[in-house]
């Protein structure tokens, strides 16, 4: 399995690699990178929760909710060891969203289907559910400080992802049938979500000077624990609940995957270092190319 495994990682890689020649190469406009993020985020990821619950309901309500259960386990556990290691390297609010948030949408679904299929991007649902209801509260008071508009809060965490999620769990748990015409339809847009969602994350490497995030010293620390570092805790944390299974591998590469856009989005509205954040986004992704296809080698 490992061979075909990786050949996956590297076509997956081939594809950033497509869509950042496209856009040093100007094929595309500035803005087309943040017009098909939308469309990603809120059409094709959406319609990939959908599928996938739609196709994948043997799994159990027991399994699921062990699932989320642990899930949260790890959005309490990191975040604490990133609030100390910002004490111990003096590090600004930020850098603690860097290292706790990684790029589940963009690039985690991508990976997990290809591995696990449909059965594992439910996996990937539940980290994404936790993931935004913890960076719109969590995140946002990190940054901030304090609360200071719940309503604007809430309508964060409506987003069609969020949605989406829960849609998807209904689907599983209350084992419901869609119309072929609905499977279809979303399996289609599914399919989009992989070569398009790859391909942007290259395009928007081509907006940061990666020369400028290669001479920031704080990134190596934050690139370093979170493609390294965070993955091993993850995996020996799931290891000591479920041992070696689907769900602990899926924890494990989704920690270890770079830092998500949604922390650059988040700094810009919650008076963070936006530019620290998209620095940090660049800096892990292109280190990423080394460490997830090293990850994958001793998981699989």
């Amino acid at each position: 399995m490992n061979s075909e495994v990786m050949n996956q990682v590297w076509i997956l890689f081939g594809l950033i690699l497509v869509g950042y020649l496209v856009g040093k190469l100007k094929i595309v406009d500035g803005d087309a990178g943040n017009v098909f993020s939308r469309f990603l985020v809120n059409i094709a990821l959406p319609a990939m929760s959908i599928y996938s619950a739609a196709t994948q309901q043997d799994i159990t309500v027991q399994t699921l909710f062990s699932a989320l259960g642990a899930v949260i386990g790890i959005y309490i556990l990191l975040p604490v060891i990133s609030l100390l290691v910002a004490k111990v390297f003096h590090m600004v609010p930020t850098c603690q969203l860097l290292l706790n948030y990684s790029n589940l949408g963009l690039m985690g679904l991508p990976i997990i289907r290809n591995i696990y299929g449909n059965e594992g991007v439910l996996y990937v649902l539940l980290f994404m559910l936790v993931y935004n209801l913890h960076l719109f509260t969590v995140g946002t008071i990190t940054l901030s400080g304090s609360v200071s508009d719940k309503r604007a809060m809430l309508k964060k965490l409506l987003t069609p992802a969020s949605v989406s999620s829960v849609l998807a769990f209904m689907i599983v748990l209350l084992k419901i049938q869609l119309p072929t015409l609905v499977i279809g339809i979303t399996e289609s847009l599914s399919d989009v979500q992989i070569p398009l969602g790859m391909a942007v994350i290259g395009l928007k490497m081509t907006d940061v000077r990666i020369l400028d995030c290669l001479k920031n010293r704080t990134l190596y620390i934050i690139s370093f624990l979170k493609l390294a570092i965070y993955p091993a805790i993850t995996y020996a944390f799931m290891y000591l609940l479920f041992g070696p299974c689907m769900l602990t591998n899926t924890a494990t590469v989704l920690m270890g995957l770079p830092v998500g856009s949604m922390v650059t989005v988040a700094c810009l509205e919650y008076d963070g270092d936006a530019s620290l954040a998209a620095q940090g986004t660049c800096a892990t992704t292109l280190f990423s190319l080394v460490t997830i296809p090293l990850m994958i080698m001793i998981l699989f």
